[in-house]
């Protein structure tokens, strides 16, 4: 046998065995996807991008009357209406509208459409892993290095977590991964292939977010730096960008049907749109309230440093010196020229794709929110770069092994605690803050996509299989903010779900959930409540879920001659308006010349309420005027001359049967503040005091 054959043999094992680590990689990659896919919440935007998915389905299915979308509805005889009601119409919906139209096609409703979504978000991720493998793999020429790459993207917890449920910026992410992988090959090798495929690559990143032109800039720059450096001749350089970026326009108008209607005219619009973002909501950040239309310049590279690994961290610095000290020697050495060859213009341009848009979205003052998240896309870029720093530090130290044993020691460790750290707190990967955070609940906004609720419900609802309950998200405090649990209860079970009582006030509710910054103390010093649950994360505090001591629904079902007494805390759910905050231990004020009341009608249709009241009376005030109306009718006017000892007895007007509340007026024109009598500081207007009410 040949020497030649030999060698070849030899290579087509090595080939071999590498298309089979590679495949096992993915594989086991795929297997852990398809078994965690289910865990995750829904979150927050989830519904607005279904509704920006279907708005442009039903735009398609008027348009060309597909009649398995449009049931028993007849076309619409102008199809483009339905964007008039579509605040969003002006995103791109190259995942949602394929994705409500699988949903659609597959008849999947509720949690079922949510499952497959988190399905869809997820192998677009796992897309993306593939093509970073193949982009390290292409810069690198080694595939073992191309999966440590795969590997660095898999290991940064907030990007994996979010690669399950963000179908916004993690898919944006992904497409964006896919489309540099395209741009490195068509300017590597220029031609219309790869720059078809760069094209649709592009058209589609376009379509999900505009911020993607940032690619075609970046390909037509290199393009014509290659033009100039006599690697591509003008002629060649002319017919492949315009066959690119016709193609991609093309594309970018085919794959959103709202630019369909004007193409150019709504593409501006959007554009437009996209410079200054309509959501512009207050943030927490570094222990401060701010306004995200006043973020201080170093809010991104802050957010970055304290949610990604300490060990990318490190090797981004050392990977972004050694792309820079080369560059400045090759502009100012006697090569005088950008790049050397191809493995540095592709660490330029990896350095560029992560510099350029941070530094613009600082420079412009851009509006952003809840941490990074809109910048995601840089985070390849950024990884790419750490992979360069960590390739440098193996090249230097290339003749010392111990060096290099303990490179690899370290390299392992961190990464081995980042994976321990990832299952560990499985599924909320996506909260992950490093040790640079700190106190990272008391300063950050944490969970800002309300996904983590999920579990805190499933256990609200299985601890008792009959129980009703009352939920009451609280909106937060000293300015913070706290979105609401609903979007989650498409994961409860249809039978758990019912008993979910949504829209009862804070006072009226069995359960409040707080985060905490904010309402957290409060709950914690009401003897009403207790703690019942617990979110921590690396020991710090999530959410807490606080529960009544006395189920409220006791309270909203009085029976006939059983007393309410109004010195209990939960008695605040009764008391509409002008009432104390807080109930005294014999029961609560009314603190303005107006009061209402209201109390759920007990079923056996009592005849008579009793109150027993307080009335504000002392030597400058004798008497206070009262007048109580039912349901709207006048029922009595008296006067009260005793402090204690006020028993009011009211029948009960037939009006108030058949009605689920009886609702109580009390008029107090005498009402009056012991400030203004002189006797106390107490500001309030008080005029009766309601101790307990019973139905005969």
């Amino acid at each position: 046998m040949s020497t030649a054959n030999t060698i070849g043999e030899l290579i087509a094992l090595k080939s071999k065995m590498q298309n089979v680590w590679v495949g096992i990689f993915f594989f086991i990659l795929l297997l852990v996807g398809l078994v965690l896919y289910k865990d995750y919440g829904v979150s927050a935007d989830e519904m607005t991008q279904r509704t920006i998915g279907l708005t442009s389905l039903a735009y398609l299915a008027n348009l060309f009357n597909i009649r398995f979308l449009l049931g028993d509805a007849q076309p619409l005889a102008d199809p483009s209406s339905v964007f008039l009601a579509q605040r969003d119409r002006d995103y791109g919906v190259a995942f949602e509208l394929p994705a409500e139209f699988l949903i659609k096609v597959l008849g999947l409703q509720d949690a079922n459409a949510y499952f497959f979504r988190h399905l869809l978000t997820f192998l677009v991720f796992y897309a993306a892993i593939f093509f970073f493998y193949k982009l390290v793999k292409l810069r690198y020429q080694d595939w073992r290095i191309g999966l440590l790459g795969a590997t660095f993207l898999i290991l940064s917890p907030r990007i994996f977590g979010d690669g399950f449920f963000n179908d916004k910026d993690l898919v944006f992410m992904s497409a964006f991964v896919i489309a540099t992988y395209t741009l490195v090959r068509f300017v590597l090798k220029p031609g219309l292939l790869t720059g078809l495929w760069h094209a649709l690559a592009c058209a589609i990143a376009i379509d999900l977010r505009l911020m993607a032109v940032i690619l075609p800039a970046a390909t037509v720059a290199i393009l014509i730096v290659v033009m100039l450096r006599k690697e591509l001749t003008l002629t060649k350089l002319i017919a492949f960008v315009i066959a690119y970026l016709v193609l991609m326009g093309l594309l970018v108008v085919a794959f959103w049907p709202w630019l369909w209607l004007d193409p150019l005219g709504n593409f501006v619009m959007a554009f437009q749109n996209m410079a200054r973002f309509r959501h512009a909501p207050d943030l927490i950040f570094m222990g401060q309230i701010i306004h995200s239309t006043d973020l201080p310049w170093y809010y991104l590279p802050v957010w970055i440093g304290i949610t990604t690994p300490i060990l990318y961290l490190i090797l981004f610095i050392v990977g972004s010196a050694f792309t820079l000290r080369t560059f400045f020697t090759n502009l100012f050495g006697r090569a005088k020229t950008l790049w050397a060859n191809e493995d540095q213009l592709q660490d330029l341009l990896f350095l560029g794709l992560f510099l350029a848009p941070l530094i613009a979205v600082i420079a412009l003052h851009s509006i952003l929110y809840n941490g990074w998240r809109q910048m995601y896309f840089i985070c390849p870029a950024f990884l790419l770069v750490s992979l360069r720093g960590l390739v440098g530090l193996w090249h230097a130290v290339s003749h010392k092994q111990m060096a290099r044993r303990v490179l690899i020691v370290i390299v392992a460790f961190c990464m081995g605690y980042t994976g321990y750290w990832m299952v560990r707190w499985h599924p909320y990967q996506y909260l992950y803050f490093n040790v640079f955070a700190g106190q990272f609940a008391k300063k950050y906004d944490v969970d800002y996509w309300a996904v983590a609720y999920r579990p805190l419900l499933e256990k609200i609802v299985g601890q008792d299989p009959r129980g009703v309950y009352s939920i009451y998200t609280h909106p937060g405090g000293d300015g913070s903010w706290q979105l609401d649990y609903h979007r989650n209860l498409y994961f409860i079970p249809y039978v758990d779900r019912a008993r979910i009582i949504n829209d009862r006030s804070e006072n009226c509710s069995d359960y409040v959930i707080t985060i905490l910054k904010g309402n957290y103390k409060q709950y914690s010093e009401k003897k009403e409540f207790e703690v019942f649950d617990e979110l921590k994360i690396d020991g710090q505090m999530i959410y807490t879920t606080f529960k009544r001591k006395v189920p409220i629904y006791e309270y909203y079902s009085p029976a006939t001659g059983k007393p309410i007494d109004f010195a209990s805390g939960h008695t605040q759910c009764f008391l509409k308006s002008g009432w104390a905050s807080n109930n005294e231990d014999w029961g609560v004020w009314s603190t303005s010349k107006e009061a209402k009341l209201s109390l759920l009608m007990p079923k056996d249709q009592p005849k008579f309420i009793t109150l027993d009241l307080r009335s504000f009376v002392n030597g400058k005030q004798p008497s206070q005027t009262l007048e109580i109306s039912m349901n709207g009718e006048p029922q009595k006017k008296l006067t009260l001359t005793r402090f204690e000892n006020n028993v009011v007895k009211l029948a009960i007007p037939p009006s108030a049967y058949g009605k689920e509340w009886l609702e109580m007026d009390f008029k107090i024109p005498t009402a009056t503040s012991p400030k203004a009598l002189g006797i106390a500081s107490d500001d309030r207007a008080l005029g009766i005091g309601l101790k307990s009410v019973v139905f005969e």
